[in-house]
């Protein structure tokens, strides 16, 4: 068994590019091969010191890429954000701190470029609360049957030039309930 000091966790070479997408498809449970065409569209992705990688010997064992996001801020101000993905760890080096060196090397980088929040985008967001990560939001998603919902809701709505359907509160905006937690966040009508 490889010491933990052994595994170096670093940013990955341009020449390490095509090592290091085999162990996220391997991370990921898909096939390792990594096609051309493939391999060319994610290298669209590569920021030099934006993808770590962690290696035993020669062999990328786990990925961790990370790259600029914006988000609003309570108040409609937008703050710099580290946004990461692409976090995997192959189940032969598993339970080793490799996901922990790599958060962390990403996370004091991220601090030293001005970053003030960094959010995660996972499968399995739960398991990253150990390194403060949680739902910050939910969404969902609406379709509305217009047609029928102008029929069913007749006489308090109106159609517009371009034949779509607004909604009029009952209720203005002001004596309109606030939503303080556990609130659904961003819909989307289609």
């Amino acid at each position: 068994m490889t010491r933990r000091t052994d595994i170096d966790v670093r940013p990955i070479t341009e020449a390490e590019f095509p090592d290091w997408n085999r162990a996220l498809n391997t991370g990921f449970l898909q096939p390792p091969a990594v096609g051309a065409e493939q391999l060319e569209a994610r290298r669209l992705q590569f920021v030099p010191g934006r993808l770590l990688g962690a290696f035993d010997g020669d062999r990328c064992v786990a990925t961790f890429r990370s790259f600029d996001q914006e988000v609003t801020a309570v108040g409609g101000a937008p703050v710099r954000a580290d946004a990461i993905s692409n976090v995997t760890v192959t189940a032969t080096h598993r339970r080793r701190g490799l996901l922990t060196r790599m958060m962390a090397q990403d996370l004091a980088a991220a601090k030293e470029r001005g970053d003030v929040v960094a959010t995660l985008i996972a499968a399995e967001y739960p398991i990253y609360g150990r390194y403060g990560f949680g739902p910050a939001t939910t969404m969902t998603e609406w379709t509305v049957d217009v047609p029928r919902a102008v029929s069913t809701r007749a006489g308090r709505s109106r159609r517009t030039a371009a034949g779509s359907t607004s909604w009029t509160a009952r209720t203005s905006a002001s004596s309109a309930p606030s939503c303080t937690s556990g609130c659904a966040g961003p819909s989307r009508a289609r």
